[in-house]
């Protein structure tokens, strides 16, 4: 299944978003990701306004789903619609404070970064397990932080990139600086773990699928079915981590303590004795 990663709630025009979703449908894409961002130095108020926005819209577009799912994808008409939030980070220390907000955000369906800070980029690059899709301002110069090593440290950890290619479409004043950087971002990455978004304003901005395939071929990728099993590769991937994000970190403390236990009453150490042992060490030191 083919996913719109980027529709950009923007002033949340139900009427325009409803229009979005429809022609994503028509056109062959079996979700779409409504998105909302986040910018600076984010608060846990900030965030907190910020899901009570993401709900009032799906309240409005009539998608509400019962408050016990764990997941903030909706359903409708066979149409998937998920929630995402894009971090906009500024510098570093902007990353740090937005790192103490991420257990808010552990139900959203989509975590994506950008940044123009280098220093930023390149620790979620290769250290942060907490994004999905690393996005890019391909109208501004690439970071050069995008060199092959580090771009295949996080294609390794299922890192994937982003494309959001409704400015090219919308804007015809960035096209050159658009192509140079989407040259340079196929030669780092090989074309793997690349995906497309629309992040349409309008109705006017979405592509069908193909066209954009047919597009690739021109920067590295030898054909457009290549292009499409890459596409739903980095989809998958993006699922993928979505599971790590939500379910794996909670669950690791419980798992190492159950280890811990089960390995002891192999060795036939019951937990009494443990604790007596270690109470025999503190009188000795």
């Amino acid at each position: 299944m083919l996913i719109d990663w980027s529709v950009p709630v923007g002033d949340a025009n139900l009427k325009r978003l409803s229009k979005i979703c429809d022609q994503c449908k028509s056109l062959g894409f079996g979700a779409a990701a409504l998105d909302l961002t986040i910018q600076k130095k984010p608060s846990a108020r900030d965030v907190h306004s910020l899901l009570q926005a993401a709900d009032s819209v799906r309240a409005e577009l009539k998608l509400s789903i019962p408050s016990s799912q764990a997941t903030s994808s909706l359903t409708i008409n066979g149409f998937r619609v998920l929630t995402r939030v894009t971090y906009d980070c500024a510098s570093i220390s902007d990353f740090h404070q937005f790192v103490a907000c991420l257990p808010m955000l552990k139900d959203v369906d989509v975590l994506a970064f950008r940044s123009v800070d280098e220093k930023a980029l390149l620790h979620v690059l290769t250290s942060s397990s907490d994004f999905q899709i690393i996005s890019f301002d391909l109208s501004q110069r690439m970071s050069s932080v995008l060199r092959f090593p580090i771009i295949k440290q996080a294609l390794s950890r299922s890192l994937v990139f982003e494309i959001a290619y409704g400015v090219f479409v919308r804007e015809p004043s960035v096209r050159t600086p658009y192509l140079s950087n989407l040259s340079v971002l196929y030669r780092v990455t090989k074309g793997r773990g690349i995906l497309f978004s629309s992040s349409a304003s309008f109705v006017t901005d979405l592509r069908q699928p193909q066209e954009l395939c047919y597009l690739s071929t021109l920067f590295g990728q030898k054909s457009p079915s290549q292009c499409l099993a890459s596409w739903k590769r980095a989809s998958c991937d993006v699922s993928s981590r979505a599971l790590l994000r939500k379910f794996v970190k909670g669950s690791v403390e419980a798992s190492i303590e159950d280890t811990v236990m089960s390995a002891n009453r192999k060795r036939g150490i019951s937990e009494t004795s443990v604790e007596e042992s270690s109470g025999k060490r503190k009188k000795t030191s």
